[in-house]
């Protein structure tokens, strides 16, 4: 821990000042809360900063996917008008927030992990309890709220291989931050064994189930506006390797039907993807907006905004899961499920591996172990596949909400 301790303070100034200049990019329509003047009392803050909410309850998320896990327990918490306070680490976090939720949710940026600063922001925030959302382990943020008094619980509790293999000095850290957690709501069996094999007490850890589950349902019921009528295939969240497989491999197909990327990282990849897609021979169409979504007549579009997958999931004929085609673990298809969507997967989905194995046994969702494989596929979809991963989302989201709700006395 001493290690952690000393690399993060030297590291504090730099770390601030990236973090602050990344922040600082995202156009985003409701600004975080101010607790400037708090941390630092000796220094005046640009702006007035605003007061703390009486002991809320503070729930950390890191990115848009844990925002996205959170959305049935913030809507029960403002039924319970309970105060609440959401910190972010990046900024497509605060971007999908403020598409769920608009201005109705306090939030703040989370700051550096360094020892000082996260007392400071402790002290500054008071809060009821600390709620945790998936993967993260910030050791000088845990031991700042067990310090303070401050009950500590995992909610969706998530964590994989590459964290119990972390360098030892990281892994001491990690340990000596989780040693008093309080309670782990974890995703599933494997994920609570490694809270445990972290330091977790046993006792303290229960097997509640996957709560996006439950968020995806929620499209069922609210299906988001189309961004397109006309019939489309989709690759969700692909990456840059995955592309130049699947590239030259469509421009050979020359189908009628017109293909969707939407990038992992489109404010980085876009471009890149629309040159591969010229270099193969296809017309690819950059999207900046709604309505050349509509109106291209391109035989590819490649999504530049963040925030939209959803909306093109919507309508598309086949949805295919990036990040399942290249070791990045896969991602979440639960939103194509919740829409009805037929589903197709590559052979890596290893942090969905419970959920990939349920939908596939039940005949919801076909696995294919290569890019060349899901292109044929595509092609003799079963009529009912859709259908089937829409009802067997449904069947287990109730149970999981309650279990949820229940340990959490919402």
């Amino acid at each position: 821990m001493r290690t952690y301790r000393l690399l993060t303070t030297l590291l504090s100034p730099a770390t601030a000042w990236l973090l602050q200049r990344r922040r600082q990019r995202v156009p985003l329509k409701f600004s975080p809360r101010d607790f400037s003047a708090l941390k630092n009392p000796g220094k005046p803050p640009k702006k007035a900063p605003v007061q703390p909410l009486k002991r809320p309850i503070w729930l950390h998320c890191a990115s848009a996917g844990e925002v996205v896990a959170a959305q049935p327990l913030i809507k029960a918490l403002q039924k319970t008008q309970r105060p609440l306070l959401v910190s972010l680490w990046s900024p497509n976090g605060a971007i999908k927030l403020q598409q769920l939720f608009g201005d109705t949710i306090p939030w703040t940026w989370l700051p550096w992990d360094a020892p000082r600063t996260m007392r400071q922001f402790v002290a500054a925030l008071q809060p009821e309890q600390l709620w945790i959302m998936e993967t993260e382990i910030w050791p000088n943020m845990l031991l700042a709220a067990q310090r303070a008094g401050v009950p500590t619980l995992y909610i969706n509790g998530r964590l994989t291989d590459k964290t119990l293999h972390a360098p030892r000095w990281l892994k001491k850290a990690y340990q000596t931050g989780l040693r008093h957690v309080d309670k782990v709501l974890a995703r599933s069996a494997a994920d609570a064994e490694r809270f445990a094999q972290l330091g977790v007490a046993t006792e303290r850890i229960e097997v509640a189930g996957n709560l996006k589950w439950v968020a995806a349902t929620q499209l069922t019921h609210a299906p988001p506006p189309p961004l397109r009528n006309a019939p489309y295939h989709l690759f969700a969240s692909i990456y840059r390797e995955e592309a130049a497989t699947l590239l030259p491999r469509l421009a050979a197909q020359r189908s009628s039907t017109p293909w969707v990327l939407v990038p992992r990282r489109p404010e980085q990849d876009a471009q890149p993807l629309a040159e591969l897609a010229q270099a193969a021979g296809l017309r690819p169409a950059l999207i900046h907006q709604d309505q050349q979504a509509r109106t291209t007549t391109a035989d590819l579009l490649i999504e530049t905004r963040f925030g939209t997958l959803t909306r093109w999931i919507a309508a598309a004929s086949t949805v295919i899961m990036g990040g399942s085609f290249a070791p990045y673990g896969g991602h979440n298809f639960l939103e194509a499920a919740a829409l009805g969507k037929p589903i197709i997967l590559g052979p890596h989905m290893e942090d969905f591996a419970e959920e990939t194995a349920l939908f596939h046994q039940a005949g919801a969702l076909i696995q294919t172990p290569s890019i060349p494989a899901a292109l044929q596929a595509v092609n003799h979809l079963p009529a009912q596949l859709g259908e089937q991963a829409q009802h067997l989302l449904q069947q287990h989201a109730g149970a999981i909400i309650k279990r949820y709700t229940d340990s959490l006395g919402l």
